[in-house]
Formats: C-alpha cells, sequence, structure tokens
C-alpha cells in the first residue's frame, strides 16, 4: 500500500479535479485503468482509492479469454475498487468503460518473460490493438482525460543524447530496439487520436526504469547476471523510479494538467562507478564487437529473445528530467539509491548462475545473456590456467 503520509503531502487537490457541478473531492467520478496485471495498474490502483475516496475506481485487467459475461470482483485496495478481466481488444470493452471520466492505459509490462513468451511480431500487433481499442472506447464514452504509460526506452539510448532528456526532445530509438519500438508504435496511436479527437486530453508518460515489488524486466535482469557487462569506451548513466512513485506521478500529471509528454524519474542519476559502488559487484568489459556479436549468436541460436540492439541501453544514456512534475508539487519518496537497492532486493530471488544460462538466457537480458557468456569465457581460460 502507498504511504498514505506522502500521498497526501504531494497534492491535496482532488485527482479528478472539480466536476461539472464544481466538488472538489470528484464525487461520483470514474477512473479506470486498464493493461496486463502486474506492478504499475496494482498501484495505479490503490494511488486512485487513496486520492479519490469518494470516486469509483476501476482496474481492468486483460485476459483473453474472458467474455463479455466476465464477473466482476472486489480488489483487496478498497471495497470501492473493482477489478475485471477483459480482453482489452475486443470492440465490447466500451461497456466496461461507461462513465468513466479519466482513462489510464498501462502500455508498460514489468514481466520480461511474459513478453517474450511471443514473437515481437506479435507482441508489437497486440499493444497496437489494446492501445487503438482503449482509446477508441474512452472517447465512445465520454472520457476527457486519456494517460497512456510508455517508457523513457522510446526515445532510444545513443552517445549524443541530451543529459538530461527533456519532453521537448525527439524520440530516436533503433529501429531493432524491440520493446522499445512497441512502445513507439503505441505512441504512434495515441498521436493519431489527438488529431482525431481534439476535444480529448492526450497525456503521454514516460517513466524511467520501474522498480518495485512485481517488477520484472530486463533492466533488473542486467543486475541478475554474475557481472555488470560494460561497453568500452561506453558511459551509461542510470537513472529509476518506483513504481509507488510512477502512480503519484501520473495523479500529480493529471491533476496539474501536465502534458502532452510526462517524463518521470528520481532526481538526477547514477554514474556506472556509482552502481558498482552501491552494488558491490564487479564488471565485465568487452569491446562493442564482441558485445553485439555475441547477442546475435544467442538471437540466432533461440538462446536470446531480446535483440542486440538492447544493447545500447546500458552503453549510453538515457535518463529523463521529471522537474514540470516536482515544480507541480510531485516528490517521489525515493531516491536513485533507495530504486537500486529495491531492485537489487527483488532480483536476489532469481539470481542468474552460470549453470542455467540456457534457460535464462533465453527469458532475460541481452546484457544479462552477453556477461553470463563473457564470464564464462573467463572462468573457462582461468581453470586452463590453474587460476583462482
Amino acid at each position: 500500500m502507498l504511504p498514505s503520509q506522502h500521498v497526501e503531502a504531494v497534492v491535496s487537490s482532488s485527482w479528478a479535479g472539480p466536476d461539472a457541478t464544481g466538488s472538489a473531492r470528484g464525487a461520483g467520478r470514474v477512473v479506470v485503468v486498464t493493461g496486463r496485471a502486474g506492478a504499475i495498474p496494482s498501484a495505479l490502483l490503490r494511488c486512485a482509492v487513496l486520492r479519490l475516496p469518494d470516486a469509483q475506481v476501476r482496474l481492468l485487467l486483460h485476459d483473453e479469454r474472458a467474455g463479455a459475461g466476465t464477473v466482476m470482483v472486489t480488489s483487496d485496495a478498497a471495497d470501492e475498487a473493482l477489478t475485471r478481466r477483459v480482453d482489452l481488444s475486443s470492440p465490447g470493452l466500451a461497456a466496461h468503460l461507461q462513465g468513466a471520466h479519466i482513462v489510464i492505459h498501462v502500455a508498460l509490462g514489468t514481466d520480461v518473460e511474459r513478453e517474450q513468451e511471443t514473437s515481437p511480431a506479435q507482441r508489437r500487433a497486440e499493444s497496437v490493438r489494446f492501445a487503438q481499442t482503449v482509446l477508441t472506447s474512452a472517447v465512445a464514452v465520454g472520457a476527457r482525460h486519456v494517460v497512456v504509460i510508455t517508457s523513457a526506452r522510446v526515445y532510444g539510448a545513443r552517445p549524443d543524447n541530451p543529459v538530461p532528456l527533456t519532453a521537448a526532445d525527439a524520440i530516436r530509438p533503433s529501429p531493432d530496439a524491440g520493446v522499445a519500438m512497441d512502445l513507439v508504435a503505441v505512441e504512434d496511436v495515441v498521436a493519431r487520436a489527438r488529431t482525431t479527437y481534439p476535444g480529448v486530453r492526450f497525456v503521454l508518460v514516460r517513466p524511467a526504469p520501474v522498480v518495485g515489488e512485481g517488477t520484472d524486466t530486463a533492466v533488473s535482469r542486467h543486475f541478475a547476471a554474475p557481472r555488470l557487462l560494460t561497453i568500452r569506451d561506453t558511459e551509461p548513466l542510470w537513472q529509476f523510479i518506483h513504481v509507488d512513485d510512477l502512480a503519484t506521478a501520473v495523479a500529480t500529471a493529471i491533476e496539474g494538467d501536465l502534458g502532452p509528454v510526462v517524463n518521470v524519474a528520481a532526481p538526477g542519476w547514477l554514474t556506472q562507478e556509482e552502481i558498482e559502488t552501491i552494488t558491490g559487484m564487479r564488471r565485465i568489459e568487452v569491446s562493442r564487437s564482441i558485445a553485439v556479436g555475441t547477442a546475435q549468436r544467442l538471437h540466432q541460436l533461440g538462446l536470446l529473445r531480446s535483440p542486440a540492439a538492447d544493447l545500447d541501453f546500458v552503453a549510453h544514456p538515457w535518463v529523463v528530467d521529471a522537474e514540470p512534475l516536482r515544480a507541480a508539487g510531485w516528490a517521489p519518496a525515493h531516491d536513485n539509491e533507495d530504486c537500486l537497492r529495491i531492485l537489487l532486493e527483488g532480483v536476489h530471488a532469481f539470481s542468474i548462475g552460470l549453470p542455467t544460462v540456457r534457460k535464462d538466457a533465453a527469458l532475460g537480458a541481452a546484457s544479462a545473456a552477453v556477461a553470463m557468456v563473457a564470464t564464462a569465457a573467463i572462468m573457462r581460460r582461468r581453470r586452463r590456467k590453474g587460476t583462482p
């Protein structure tokens, strides 16, 4: 549960803002959160319940098996919060959005294994279909505020990126950047919706890597490798956001009427040296050609599902500026060091060991897979030389 003191301290006004009758507490308001089951939708649900005690909050979780007669169940967050299992690609979705004033769609996943269960083409098509259906349905029921959560990954990781990136900077991911390009496709849907429905406020929220209970991502898998992969002659910078702070940031963006793009991250960033000091982990440094070649071979052999282009995200900076949120009163409860320690606690349970390289490389991050292979090669050389 979100700390109630923190939630109350951030913004005192109602998340939904004054309604047509001038209510300051959003009585009768309906807030709907959509997405796959995961840490982010759950955090948004908890935050909405705390900040809007007089509103109805619904959580619509995707389940392709869900039919029109899906039973509504009460969530653990509050009696007034309702969770439904629905098919987010179904034309009948509008029936579940009836009365919605605010719709928040979570396009960003926090389950790397689920993301990689399907082919990249299928995954992208599904992401686009969900966004199209949710946005069209939200407009159809009269929602006037639609928020879509993607990721700061859409900016791309490049050596010439501004530090930090702002909402005004162009998005420049590699065309082969996997999930990042899925989210770019989702943002294209939002851009078209803005043009088609000028009376609706569409806001894109782009968070830094998300940490917290229930999050398992390519970034967390990077820290589950035996050593931290570094690419020679690169200077990565690291930045995070706790899932609960992301939820309060979304609330602040709505309350403050921010947008059309809102970046979310803990203030500042960490250097690679600071990362290694905090984690106590050693690095394994390889050239870009070796890292990319190794990732490509693993990908071709079916041992790695992430594309080699994802290595850019551990090589080059893609940190963002959340100053507009802070100026609007948002104060995250966790800084980057806190987030990193929380991430490490989460990865401890599935720390990747060398004997499980085949299984875990297939389901993990490109950087973790390359780090495992490179570490294994070093260990073999040491054994042959008889050195520890």
